[in-house]
């Protein structure tokens, strides 16, 4: 699946090695990226890149979903971006924002609104 492809590339550019799984129903294909916190925990980000719809309530609420037509460039690599928050949080700092602006990344903190950037 090409948009998985994008998305193990991006993740190599930000130094992540990934392995992806690959399932082949009668739904279609699906590719699922799993990332723990680290090496002794439990918590995880699941990622399920997929060429169809997700109806299951445990993996809408367990997994991030993206539609494999979705996937570019740009949008790999805001996904690996996340994944990279998520395992490495330290490599990023937050400044106060007065407002949203599309394609930057926002967090609330202590009730107002930051920006998340990479140091």
């Amino acid at each position: 699946m090409k948009a998985a492809e994008l998305i193990s590339q991006a993740l190599e550019q930000k130094g992540i090695k990934s392995n992806y799984s690959t399932s082949n129903t009668d739904y279609g294909t699906s590719c699922y990226f799993t990332f723990y916190k680290d090496s002794e925990s439990l918590e995880r980000l699941k990622i399920r890149v997929s060429d169809h719809s997700v109806t299951n309530r445990y993996r809408m609420e367990e997994e991030m979903h993206i539609m494999d037509s979705q996937v570019d460039e740009q949008k790999a690599n805001a996904v690996a971006e996340t994944v990279e928050y998520y395992l490495f949080p330290e490599r990023f700092s937050f400044i106060p924002a007065e407002k949203m602006e599309k394609g930057k990344k926002y967090h609330m903190i202590n009730g107002k609104l930051h920006q998340r950037i990479r140091k």
